[in-house]
């Protein structure tokens, strides 16, 4: 079902992506960091926030993108317009009720959550924050359009979005941190801006009804119980997914802010850095979920299998590479963030412990899973993925990091323990082809 050039034109424009939506979030840590330590450790915790209220209405792009993909295999393209449109209005509507709750309960939020940080990290943490939550509804329309493109194998109108995105908000950094000395309120507004260009954009361009899937002809959206069953059937198991998991990384994260400005610190810098590194495989996990969708839904469960093993590996393959390209520059790279000697000495000791790990684990951790849940096996990773977190990540964490006194190394040693037990419970699933009749369509 794809040739070589049809990967490649899919897969290519979707790391380009990543890229560029990576450098969002490094930027701000980069730009942000001239305030000073306590702004760094500001935006590092809200992100880890953020995240998990995000995954709950981003539930709906992974739903969305299954089950657009499953159709267009079957060459059902009236249906996959419904799919489309019950989608957006369905993630719209989800963040809509979030944004709500997080502009009125925000500064209880991170007091609950983190009220060990000093005060000068809960300050600017309040102010991202909250600016970040008025994003949220954009962001959830960005998500969902680009899911609904991906579907399509249409990764390049991502890509090109994402380009003005990164541009946006680069500048907005440059004027509103440099320029007017608006430090973290600088930062959150230059992404609200482009969270909402980017928004605007999609919304226009699914509107061109010469597109495979297009909004033309579908307002005013009528919600449509029976579509979005199936697109909650992945959804809601993804989303339950990613928000626990989420979840766990907070918990973990508030063992961090007991070890001090100087772990926080580290921990943020060496995430946004892996982040980087994790790019290749980030692509990969969106473009499998196109693969194996389409294939799937036109009943070819033999080139699905075979296209997700070579994925898998290549996506190996590519961490390797990035990893060991961080691992050379580690010294350049860590010159970008005016943090302190002994920050820095905590950050050198993550990156080498994760340049080993993330080649050898994180592909059969993360990739396979995807692929698990483009064929609609989805409960199934949510089971496994929930159980690993909480077992390892999050209670072996606290044992490593705060009982033995690991600190920060330890929260990172356990999440590496996390990624291969997922590995090991997906790598069976896959190989013994139960997912082949989780079909959703």
């Amino acid at each position: 079902m794809f040739t070589r050039k049809d990967l490649l034109n899919l897969i290519i424009p979707l790391l380009i992506e990543q890229l560029l939506a990576t450098t969002i979030g490094m930027t701000d840590t980069i730009m942000v960091a001239s305030v000073g330590e306590t702004a760094v450790s500001a935006v590092g915790l809200v992100d880890s926030l953020n995240m998990l209220l995000i995954n709950i209405f981003a539930a709906m792009s992974v739903g969305a993108s299954v089950v657009i993909s499953q159709y267009i295999g079957s060459r059902d393209r009236k249906t996959a317009n419904l799919v489309a449109s019950q989608s957006i209005l369905a993630s719209v509507l989800l963040a809509g009720v979030i944004m709500i709750v997080c502009l009125l309960l925000g500064d209880k939020m991170l007091v609950m959550l983190f009220g060990q940080s000093e005060q000068a990290i809960l300050s600017n943490a309040s102010t991202y924050f909250l600016l970040s939550a008025i994003s949220y509804p954009f962001l959830a329309i960005h998500g969902t359009s680009s899911a609904i493109f991906r579907s399509t194998r249409n990764a390049r109108i991502t890509m090109y979005v994402s380009i003005l995105m990164n541009f946006i908000n680069i500048c907005g950094n440059a004027l509103l941190i440099y320029g007017f000395g608006l430090g973290v309120a600088g930062a959150a507004i230059s992404t609200l801006t482009s969270r909402i260009i980017g928004a605007t954009i999609m919304i226009y361009l699914l509107l061109d009804e010469k597109r495979i899937i297009n909004l033309k002809g579908v307002f005013p959206i009528k919600i449509r119980f029976d579509i979005l069953k199936k697109v909650f059937s992945i959804g809601i198991p993804a989303g339950t997914e990613s928000v626990i998991f989420q979840f766990g990384k907070v918990l973990t994260q508030n063992y961090v802010t007991g070890f001090g400005t100087a772990a926080i610190t580290a921990n943020t810098v060496t995430n946004s850095l892996f982040t980087l590194t994790s790019m290749p495989g980030i692509a990969l996990n969106l473009a499998i979920v196109t693969i194996v969708g389409q294939c799937v839904g036109a009943g070819k469960y033999k080139e699905a299998k075979s296209y997700a093993i070579k994925i898998v590996l290549g996506g190996t393959i590519a961490l390797a590479f990035t990893n060991g390209l961080l691992y050379l520059f580690s010294g350049p790279a860590l010159s970008l963030y005016k943090i302190s000697p002994d920050t820095v000495t905590i950050v050198k000791t993550l990156i080498l412990y994760n340049c080993i790990a993330q080649p050898l684990f994180w592909a059969f951790a993360f990739i396979t899973p995807s692929a698990l849940r483009g064929s609609g096996d989805a409960k199934y990773t949510m089971l496994v993925s929930i159980s690993t977190m909480w077992i390892f990540r999050v209670g072996f964490g606290y044992i490593l990091a705060v009982v033995w006194g690991y600190g920060v190394v330890g929260v990172w040693v356990a999440m590496f323990v996390d990624w291969i037990f997922r590995a090991l419970f997906f790598i069976g699933r896959f190989m013994s082809n139960k997912w082949m009749t989780k079909k959703i369509i």
